[in-house]
């Protein structure tokens, strides 16, 4: 007999943008990168690992002005998972994503 499950994969999300004086704008910029290629990269990672995901979404919403250290931190962990991605990507799929 088999079992289903269903949940929610939880992550908090960062961006660090410029603002644009509009926080419209600044909203919208913020959610530029999100494509619906990211969504489906991030869908097939997941799904590869035995998973159904019927839906990727992400919503950003304002908090307010990052201090220098949280700039340097989200920085470094950027630069980080850059020079991890290629390995990650080709480990769980064949995906190939290119900065």
């Amino acid at each position: 007999m088999k079992s289903l499950f269903k949940g929610q994969l939880t992550m908090d999300v960062y961006k660090i943008v410029e603002s644009l004086g509009d926080e419209e704008a600044t909203r919208n910029f913020a959610h530029e990168e999100i494509t619906s290629e990211l969504l489906k990269e991030l869908r097939t990672l997941v799904e590869a690992k035995g998973y159904r995901v019927p839906y990727v979404g992400i919503n950003l919403e304002y908090e307010g002005v990052p201090t220098t250290q949280y700039v340097s931190i989200v920085n470094k962990a950027i630069k980080e998972a850059k020079n991890s991605e290629k390995y990650i990507r080709g480990k769980g799929t064949i995906t190939n994503i290119s900065f």
